[in-house]
């Protein structure tokens, strides 16, 4: 059986979920998103997310986030790929 250890007890995720009142895919979407599961159950929604039209942050494990690596390390590539497709932000 898989479990956490949560207010110095045992459970199952599901069971902390319900005590805390969190929806469980909420709190297992926060734990993959690399939360701490003090964080992800007593966070309550939209405190620490982002609000609608806000610009958010690439994942650092995300592909455009390494293309975004490698541009930020090789300007002069950057520059040249800018002006071929008019980029505007590199």
């Amino acid at each position: 059986m898989h479990g956490v250890a949560y207010q110095g007890q045992w459970r199952s995720l599901k069971q902390a979920c319900a005590e805390v009142g969190q929806p469980y895919e909420r709190v297992r979407q926060r734990l993959y998103a690399g939360w701490s599961l003090e964080e992800a159950l007593a966070t309550p929604k939209g405190v620490r997310g982002y609000q609608k039209g806000t610009e958010r942050p690439l994942p650092q494990h995300s592909f455009a986030a390494a293309i975004q690596r490698y541009l930020a390390a090789h300007p002069e590539e950057a520059r040249r790929l800018a002006e071929k497709y008019g980029w505007k932000d590199v």
